[in-house]
């Protein structure tokens, strides 16, 4: 009540509504006031100070609106119907906590007529069937001492007794509820009791129905389980009450609220600003018809009793919902906005839609609650709009809340979660000391998924890093009893699931791999029951499939468990192996599906935990712990410890199941199987899972020769199957086994396909990852693991996850997942060449845990290895050298070396050796090396020291000698060194720079001062000055080197280098025209004095270049006239001449690092051209900087590059000769379905022609209204001569004030069109295609919020719709019911969000429906996804305004509004288009416009296809003539 009401209000005077008398107060709205008690339809107002009595029966009242106090009259039966109650700072009372109501009171709330009444200055509500609370509240049944509780033994379906557990005061007549135990939500019963005894034996009117059970189990171990139906009392003496039927969904809502206004103070003759904030205390009443019906973002501001902007409870004007009941309604029975502290307890909540309780703000109470039968909004939707419907909210729900107490409630019988909430904080997260936030002993049965945690959801929001999920019981919930997918570390403590298919699924949304950031993500499961099966004959208990909610879930089916060989039907799965990757994109996606490649690290913990009642039955095989069947890419290892596992066979403690041979192809995991379901970890750290301490593996050869699997001795990396000198050698005489490396102590379980490996707790799991850049696209597996006890792995890693497919899109990270015993050494065979730098890690593991690793390097390299980033030096170092030389000495590399102990065994097997443990991450990273081999003729080996060769060496080169690290000298026919003279000598020369100190510093190695030094040598010996210095430093005496292999720094094998003699012209230039790229571009070849073609010339990152110049005119600037030397010629690609005419060209060789100038004057390397004749160019253009989405009415500018129209390459110059372009644009007229919007010119607009970017830029242009449009871009040179026209990408227009989803891996709708992708790409019409299907969906009213891409498979438009189950509903009707509506597209398919609907037949051609089916969704990853190449949006990526991270972007998904203003209407978007002809579209379209002048004139422009059209000249003489139009209305612009 406002605080005026007292201060304002010096006596309080007190009427009756029965005494005719008293009613003098007013006049307002009710006109005969005066002495006369108002009779049926009437407003009816209260004012301030008047405290009415109603002690007489009631009128029918239109609107009640009370400034005073109304009270119910005690020990009356009274009857109010209302169309609306308005308290506006005043009081309505039935009833008060320290007197309840001893009468009976129905306020019947109806929908008549509208609010007349008159209101104040901004009230804030308006409405029939409503109570607006802005002052106080009060309704107070007779106290019941219970208002629910549990039965004590089952009750048999046939029977009329129900015992309860605790003595109620309920009395014969009151009707109950009792709450289903099995899967049906409708077997919730309601009945009437017939007779009580000692207020725990019920009899009710009428049998039971359905049986309601009790289960009770004691462990060994202390813990307990105890299930039982609940008995709920619905009956209330004080009642608010819906009158109209249940069909429209629109039942009453009580909103408790606030407000300011003016109020006038008599007393001071003064408006006084005044607040309003309503309280409501309820307790023991009964809401009946509660709540509206909504599927928007706002639901829950239609809930039965809404609170919105309390702020904190006050004790003194406190709001309280205790003790009440909530029988029958159209949305959630309690909801709130920004509203604290409020107590919820001890509330029965039966049969509503979409949730029962959903509370927001801080410190509210929920407690004692039973929330019953509560239905997916879908189910009150016809089927067209329920198949859209993504509402999936809680019937307790807390996810939006920052902190609550929920206690002692339960939830039984819900079609969607049974709790959705934010959870608790891990210990030591800091909580502001007025936040409280616990959850205990909460309850959820028959449900399809119990207790959920989402990745959208919030979360505790003062736990960022890590969410305890405590408390919580769930039973009988047909999907998942815990599903918690979070960005969180997960905590799940004290809780029980009992006979869900899923007990407990856990996903943790770490970052991606690509990042190279490990997290650590952790989930922990301790002192909690997992229950598989126990209750007795329930075989038959099955999931209705009928309805809408199954038919419209299937993304939630559980896919972790596998049908087994014996033909038994994969099972309950107990605690599934937890997914870490990113978001998977669930609910569209399916809810176990991987998102895309697993995290770096991630670990699950199951402490005290018992595992009870996983058995084979109703032929099933229930399993305790369950290797995830959906997730082929990787899953991370379990640890146990303290567990009890009850009436539990060893076969089905766990499975590990087979890999899915459907995932086995080049769009997913290649030609052969991923690793996620072949090397999965358990370790029993104390023996109380297995019954003996034990590490636990996959099977991972189980199908090692099977072809399609792709496994088998054909699949080791060649380079493992060889020898030294290249032969194959038979590899099952080194390593016989095949599999994960195990010991004597292993086992193999073929019921589990793993093997136990009894007392040994020393396997871990190895992450190796390749940090190169072209991680995705480089193939390096499969990767052989090859341990020291003879066995042999195969690795081949995660699935491509691109969203589309063909070879271009095939992307799989190289970041693998092996499984290695403490105590191995384990060689590892790459099948591609080795990265330059890899990182291998062991996780979830110490410092006892060690291994071995030998990394195979198929070249000799120089390996530097870091220990957490810090280098650690070859144990091979030569310790006297002050810088970094390796001895040729055995490997010492052991077990007890430091971690990081390394050695390159770099001269026979080239493996890379090092020590990993559990504490310390690895990189091995390539160091630059430049290997020089000089072959020289037979000499004395004894001349290579007579004196320092080093020095000399250092002297030749002209380098540091320290640069020099390992010389040797062999015989070409024996590799032993030798001092014997010989047929010939190799001299091996190897050149390094010191490594860094830290893996992650950028000083040390400078690979460019390498290269440089590489380069030198290489120019100087090509052209024979390094052999000049050889002789004059003595080297070899007169003797010089005859060859020289050179393998420069991260090159894998030595390059042949020739001295270069002559040159030739092999192809010379032809078919030029003005400034563009002849169409037969120069080839010029090097020989050596033998004759033979010098494949090399320069050093890869330095090449020798060759410049073209004008002969007699060497100050001539030439386009594209510098090519380098590669593969055996100069091939120049873009070589053009300035202008028509003839011209003679001349090659010559620009002198290169080193290489004395004298050189070139001496040796004769130029070439010439006979006579090039030069004709006048044909020019083409093409859009660049292309423009995808603007605002309405806000500027951009179009940029056109004009270009060779026969080569499609750039111009030296656009414009030459004195002339210049004038650009002209226009909107494209489509073939249907054109958006209704103008383009304008602003007064800044410009034409930009810049000549060093080789563009044309008008710029400032706007377009005014939303939809998809294409401009033609038309330039004309100054003399007439060259036209070019070009359209432009589609440009969606979009408003303002809109938000697009632009991340393209998450446009999870698409349609599907018959037509030839690549004919409609060939002939550059596929921007146009997009542009109309675009504009057609807008026609359909699909509610766009993405922009669309078009990818290859037959035409698929992919696109991303709001949640608004309605519009998408009616979209979809109208998409499929014009089929063939865009021109040479007929329409296939449709997948929204997970759903999807094929066109049966044909529409015929002139434009009649066609028929259409429902398809049922399919389930996994890929779910609507259409492969193709991504060819939509001009090639290129779908948008370039930016990237909006996965997690915001789908919290503002239902904010986003439509991307155009209304669906288009038939007049704009139908074939009329088509009828219009190309010019009169132009003069309706077209102004060119003289900026110098202002003087505007149409022209006439022939249409263009899209993206890059021209032709040769232009010779029309462009006609002008004044256009009498005012400039601001021009829709397209010309500019000069």
């Amino acid at each position: 009540m406002a605080q005026w009401f007292w201060r304002w209000c010096s006596f309080t005077d007190v009427r009756y509504w029965s005494n005719d008398s008293h009613w003098t107060f007013g006049p307002q709205d009710y006109n005969n006031w005066n002495g006369t008690k108002p009779g049926n339809d009437q407003n009816i107002f209260v004012p301030r100070c008047i405290w009415l009595v109603i002690d007489d029966s009631l009128p029918t009242i239109r609107s009640l609106r009370i400034d005073g106090v109304v009270e119910f009259q005690q020990g009356r039966s009274h009857t109010m119907y209302v169309d609306n109650i308005i308290i506006n700072g005043g009081r309505l009372i039935a009833g008060l906590p320290e007197s309840p109501f001893n009468g009976s009171v129905d306020i019947i709330l109806q929908d008549r007529y509208p609010v007349t009444i008159t209101l104040p200055y901004s009230f804030p509500l308006s409405e029939s069937r409503t109570i607006a609370v802005l002052g106080g509240l009060d309704l107070h049944g007779s106290s019941r001492n219970v208002s629910w509780t549990r039965i004590a033994i089952s009750a048999e379906s046939g029977d009329n007794l129900i015992i309860l557990r605790e003595s109620v005061n309920w009395v014969v007549g009151d009707e109950i509820i009792i709450t289903t135990t099995d899967r049906a939500i409708s077997h919730t019963e309601r009945h009437r009791i017939a007779s009580i005894e000692n207020g725990t034996m019920i009899r009710t009117v009428a049998p039971l129905a359905y049986t309601h059970i009790v289960l009770q189990q004691p462990f060994s171990n202390g813990q307990m389980i105890d299930i039982a139906a609940a008995v709920g009392l619905l009956t209330r003496n004080v009642r608010v009450i819906n009158q109209n039927s249940s069909r429209n969904l629109f039942g009453f809502r009580i909103v408790v609220t606030q407000y300011w206004t003016n109020v006038w103070d008599s007393s001071a003759s003064t408006y006084v600003y005044t607040y309003y904030k309503g309280y409501a205390r309820l307790s023991n009443t009964q809401f009946i018809g509660f709540g509206r019906f909504d599927e928007t973002d706002n639901s829950d501001q239609q809930s039965g009793i809404y609170m919105n902007s309390l702020g904190d409870w006050n004790y003194q004007r406190p709001t309280y919902i205790d003790s009440c009941s909530f029988d029958g309604g159209f949305n959630a029975a309690i909801g709130m906005f920004t509203t604290n502290g409020v107590p919820i307890t001890n509330n029965i909540i039966y049969n509503t839609y979409r949730s029962g309780i959903a509370i927001t703000g801080k410190n509210n109470i929920v407690q004692n609650n039973l929330v019953t039968t509560i239905y997916w909004s879908g189910s009150a939707q016809p089927t067209s709009i329920a198949q859209y419907n993504m509402n999936n909210d809680g019937a307790i729900m807390s996810r939006n809340a920052v902190s609550v107490i929920m206690q002692n409630n339960l939830v039984s019988g819900v079609e969607r979660l049974a709790y959705r909430i934010q959870g608790e904080a891990c210990p030591g997260t800091y909580t502001p000391y007025n936040i409280y936030n616990s959850y205990s002993n909460n309850e959820a049965h028959s449900a399809m998924s119990g207790v959920n945690l989402w990745p959208l959801d919030k979360g505790f929001v003062y736990s960022r890093k890590c969410v305890i999920i405590r408390g919580f019981t769930t039973y009988k919930t047909w999907y998942y009893g815990f599903y918690i997918n979070t960005p969180r570390n997960i905590t799940i403590d004290s809780c029980k699931t009992i006979d869900s298919q899923v007990g407990i699924f856990t996903y943790v949304i770490g970052p991606s791999p690509l990042t190279h950031i490990s997290l650590g993500s952790r989930i922990n499961i301790v002192n909690s029951i997992v229950i598989g099966s126990i209750t007795p004959n329930d075989c038959n208990d099955t999931i209705d499939s009928s309805t809408n909610n199954f038919r419209f879930s299937q993304m939630a089916i559980p896919t972790v468990s596998t049908r087994l060989t014996n033909g038994k039907s994969g099972g309950r799965s107990g605690i599934v192996f937890p997914t870490i990757s990113t978001y998977n994109g669930m609910p569209i996606r399916s809810w176990n599906g991987i998102g895309n490649y697993p995290s770096l690290d991630g670990a699950l913990l199951i402490r005290g935990v018992t595992l009870a009642f996983f058995n084979d039955t109703c032929d099933r095989h229930d399993v305790a712990i369950q290797v995830s069947q959906s997730n082929d890419d990787g899953q991370f290892p379990i640890t146990t410890s303290s567990m009890l596992v009850y009436n539990t066979p060893a076969d089905n403690i766990i499975l590990n199941g087979q890999p899915n041979l459907g995932v086995v192809n080049p769009n997913q995991c290649g030609d052969m199987d991923c690793d996620g379901l072949k090397k999965d970890l358990v370790t029993d750290t104390d023996g109380t899972l297995f019954g003996q301490q034990s590490s636990v593996f996959s099977q991972a050869e189980s199908l090692w020769g099977n072809q399609q699997h792709g496994v088998g001795d054909f699949r080791i990396p060649m380079v493992a199957m060889t020898n030294l000198s290249g032969q194959r050698i038979n590899i099952s005489s080194i390593y016989p086994y095949r599999g994960i490396s195990r010991s004597n102590s292993c086992v193999l379980h073929s019921s589990w396909g793993m093997y136990q490996c009894i007392n040994n707790n020393y396997y871990s799991m190895l992450i190796i990852e390749s940090m190169d850049s072209d991680t995705e696209t480089r193939r390096l597996s499969p990767i052989a693991i090859m341990s020291s006890n003879g066995y042999i792995d195969l690795i081949n890693g995660p699935q491509n996850h691109a969203f589309c497919n063909g070879y271009g899109c095939r992307r799989r990270i190289s970041t693998f997942m092996a499984i290695v015993e403490s105590g191995q050494t384990y060689q590892i065979y790459l099948t591609s060449t080795p990265p330059r730098s890899m990182r291998f890690r062991l996780i979830n593991v110490d410092s006892t845990i060690r291994c071995i690793l030998a990394l195979y390097y198929n070249s000799l390299q120089q390996i530097d290895v870091y220990a957490n980033t810090a280098y650690v030096s070859p144990t091979n170092r030569d310790p006297n050298s002050t810088v970094l030389k390796l001895l040729e000495q055995p490997n010492s590399v052991t077990l007890s070396s430091t971690p990081g102990a390394n050695y390159f065994d770099s001269r026979t097997h080239t493996l890379a050796y090092f020590l990993i443990n559990g504490n310390t991450t690895i990189d091995v990273k390539v160091s630059p090396l430049l290997i020089l081999n000089f072959g020289l003729p037979a000499i004395d080996p004894a001349t290579f020291y007579n004196g320092d060769l080093v020095a000399k060496l250092a002297a030749v080169f002209n380098i540091s000698p320290d640069k020099i690290r390992h010389v040797n000298i062999t015989s070409a026919s024996n590799p032993n060194r030798g001092r014997r003279q010989t047929s010939s000598i190799k001299l091996n020369i190897e050149l390094r720079d010191e490594p860094r100190a830290s893996s992650v510093s950028s000083a040390g190695v400078l690979g460019e001062v390498l290269s440089n030094i590489g380069s030198s040598i290489i120019n100087r010996y090509q052209t024979g000055q390094l052999q000049i210095a050889w002789k004059y430093f003595n080297v070899t005496g007169d003797v010089i080197p005859e060859n020289l292999y050179v393998q420069e720094p991260f090159d894998l094998s030595s390059t042949p280098l020739g001295i270069i003699n002559r040159t030739v012209l092999l192809i010379a230039p032809a078919n030029c025209r003005e400034q563009s790229p002849c169409t037969t571009q120069p080839i010029l070849v090097a020989y050596d004095s033998a004759g033979n073609i010098i494949q090399k010339l320069g050093s890869n990152d330095h090449p020798w270049q060759v410049q073209a110049t004008v002969i007699g005119q060497s100050s001539q600037v030439l386009y594209g006239a510098i090519a380098n030397y590669s593969n055996g010629q100069v091939q120049f690609n873009s070589f053009s001449l300035p202008g028509i005419g003839t011209y003679q060209i001349k090659f010559t060789f620009i002198s290169p690092m080193d290489v004395n100038s004298s050189f070139f004057l001496s040796t004769n390397l130029t070439v010439q051209t006979n006579n090039i004749v030069v004709t006048e160019a044909i020019l083409a253009g093409q859009q660049v900087n292309n423009i995808y989405v603007v605002n309405a009415s806000d500027t951009f500018d179009i940029s056109v590059m004009p270009i060779d129209n026969i080569t499609g390459l750039e111009l030296g110059q656009i414009q030459w000769s004195n002339w210049t372009w004038s650009a002209n644009v226009t909107l494209y007229n489509l073939p249907n379905f054109n958006s209704h919007g103008s383009l304008r010119a602003q007064s800044t607009s410009r034409t930009i022609i810049d000549v060093a970017t080789g563009t044309v830029t008008v710029t400032n242009l706007t377009i005014d209204a939303t939809g998809m449009y294409i401009l033609n871009i038309t330039l004309v040179s100054s003399d007439n001569k060259h036209f070019i026209q070009v359209a432009s990408n589609a440009i969606l227009v979009k408003n303002s004030t809109d938000t697009l989803i632009v991340d393209w891996d998450q446009l999870l709708s698409n349609v599907t069109f018959s037509g030839d992708f690549d004919a409609i790409n060939a002939s550059n019409q596929l921007e146009i295609k997009r542009a109309m299907i675009y504009n057609f969906f807008i026609f359909c009213g699909m509610p766009l919020i993405s922009d669309i891409t078009l990818l290859n498979g037959s035409v698929v438009a992919v696109f991303q719709p709001d949640a608004l189950p309605t519009n998408i509903s009616a979209a979809v009707a109208k998409i499929l019911k014009n089929a063939n509506a865009v021109s040479d597209l007929t329409v296939k398919s449709v997948s929204v969000n997970g759903q999807s609907y094929s066109v049966s037949s044909a529409s015929s051609g002139n434009g009649e429906s066609s028929s259409w089916s429902i398809n049922s969704p399919t389930l996994g990853r890929n779910i609507g996804l259409i492969v193709g190449l991504v060819v939509g949006l001009g090639g290129g990526l779908l948008l370039t305004i930016g990237i909006v991270w996965l997690r915001h972007k789908h919290k503002q998904m239902n904010a986003h509004r439509r991307l155009a203003d209304e669906p288009m209407n038939n007049k704009i978007l139908t074939s009329d288009d088509q009828q219009k002809t190309q010019s009169s579209n132009v003069e309706a379209h077209t102004i060119q416009l003289e900026m110098e002048t202002n003087v505007l004139c149409p022209e006439r422009i022939p249409s263009p296809s899209v993206n890059r059209i021209g032709s040769g000249r232009h010779n029309e003489n462009v006609q002008s003539q004044p256009l009498a139009t005012n400039t601001n209305d021009m829709e397209l612009i010309a500019f000069d």
